[in-house]
């Protein structure tokens, strides 16, 4: 029996029949069907519900009292209908701080499908590395299967110890064991993206190799095509800079809450104006032939007390307050553009080293050591090191391609725009 069919019946590397799920198909799932984008959605609804709050107009009342006439022995009935008037612009007030809220929300509701969309390429990728890692360990494991057959066939030739079989037979387990460890990360790695993509448990979930994701850092156009031409690198990144300082979805947020403080001190300064009343309606005069009348009321409140002072010194204060925010962040937005472009630059260099020396080097070291073992030309602690140095060269490319993508996913997040991928 061959290990290889094995372990593909006891550790398979991809779902039978699943569809290959690309990043761009988990995002759109994501916006789709997420629960958290669907929640975000509804956020906004709730939000523009207040503009309809903000308009409404005072109702009017009806108010109806007996009353004794001055100087006279006779009573009269009143029916006022009342209308308040607000002065002062306080409903247009009230009308754009609920703008503003909107606006706000919109920023917020942008801010936090930025991050899901983040996470959704780091899942997305992790996915794909636990996958690659899983394959090479397989097939490493099929390489130790082969060297234990070869140490059994020695062993009967006596051309080498029993000690030699114990020990093929012992590094097996072990790579047995990697294997198994590798499964439950990849299915930990499919909870991860099945649970921001909404994808029910049993739905199969594969994606592109990790390799897929290598070759395409050739093209991305942010990158500048020779990572050793500083002035090429300097203009690629002052222009990340200019394109996160202006579309960074958390600068837009504190812009958004600049914008509700502002608001806020409009309607605060609005409630100072007096409001008006107004009260019309019919007079019925009793034990005088119940003669019928006009009466008329006016009421105006007066502000002497209070003048929303409080309001309007919270205002301008929480103004003062996202002022300095946002010059922070700015500054923090810059720091994170260049960092996560030098993790860009650095895990592509990696990636180049490891495609173009390191992987097919330690391919050719493997297949010499194992034929060599296999002819009797050495022992078996240069194959077995050969093997764990090949798993060890494998798993650090995985990890470039991993450090890659989610250092691209964060300068994603710090210019608040998709990068080509």
């Amino acid at each position: 029996m061959l290990i290889g069919a094995v372990l593909a019946a006891q550790f398979p590397l991809a779902p039978a029949g699943a569809q290959v799920l690309s990043l761009e198909e988990a995002l759109t799932l994501t916006l789709e069907r997420s629960p958290r984008a669907i929640a975000l959605r509804r956020r906004l609804v709730v939000s523009e519900a207040g503009v309809l709050t903000a308009g409404a107009v005072p109702n009017p009342s009806l108010t109806v009292g007996d009353a004794d006439l001055v100087g006279r022995e006779a009573k009269a009935t009143f029916l006022f209908f009342e209308q308040p008037f607000e002065l002062g612009g306080k409903r247009d007030a009230r009308l754009t701080l609920a703008d503003a809220g909107v606006a706000l929300a919109r920023a917020e509701i942008a801010e936090s499908l930025w991050q899901l969309r983040s996470e959704v390429r780091k899942a997305h990728t992790e996915l794909s590395v636990a996958r690659a890692d899983l394959g090479a360990l397989t097939e490493v494991a099929a390489s130790g299967e082969r060297l234990v057959q070869v140490a059994e066939q020695r062993l009967r030739l006596g051309d080498i110890p029993e000690l030699d079989l114990i020990r093929a037979r012992q590094e097996l387990a072990a790579l047995r064991n990697e294997v198994r460890a590798g499964r439950a990360r990849v299915v930990v790695a499919e909870v991860a993206l099945g649970g921001l993509i909404a994808r029910p448990p049993e739905e199969p979930i594969e994606v592109p190799p990790a390799s897929q994701f290598a070759l395409k850092v050739q093209t991305d156009s942010f990158l500048p095509p020779d990572p050793n031409d500083a002035a090429v690198r300097s203009d690629r990144l002052r222009r990340l800079i200019d394109q996160a300082l202006a579309r960074r979805p958390q600068l837009r947020v504190l812009d958004a809450q600049l914008g509700v403080a502002s608001a806020e001190k409009r309607l605060a300064e609005a409630e100072r104006a007096p409001d008006l009343t107004l009260g019309l309606g019919p007079r019925f005069e009793r034990e005088e032939a119940d003669r019928l009348g006009v009466a008329a009321r006016v009421a105006l409140t007066l502000p002497l007390w209070y003048r929303q002072e409080g309001q309007i010194a919270r205002a301008e204060a929480q103004g003062g307050q996202l002022a300095a925010e946002r010059d922070a962040l700015a500054r923090q937005v810059i720091a994170e553009v260049q960092s996560s472009y030098a993790r860009i630059l650095a895990a592509r260099e990696q990636i180049d080293a490891f495609e173009e020396t390191l992987l097919p080097g330690a391919r050719e070291v493997e297949q010499i050591s194992r034929l060599a073992y296999e002819r009797g030309k050495s022992d078996l602690t240069v194959s077995i090191n050969a093997q764990t140095a090949g798993i060890l060269t494998r798993q650090r490319y995985h990890r470039a391609v991993l450090d890659y993508q989610v250092a691209l996913a964060d300068l994603e997040r710090a210019v608040g725009a998709p990068l080509t991928i």
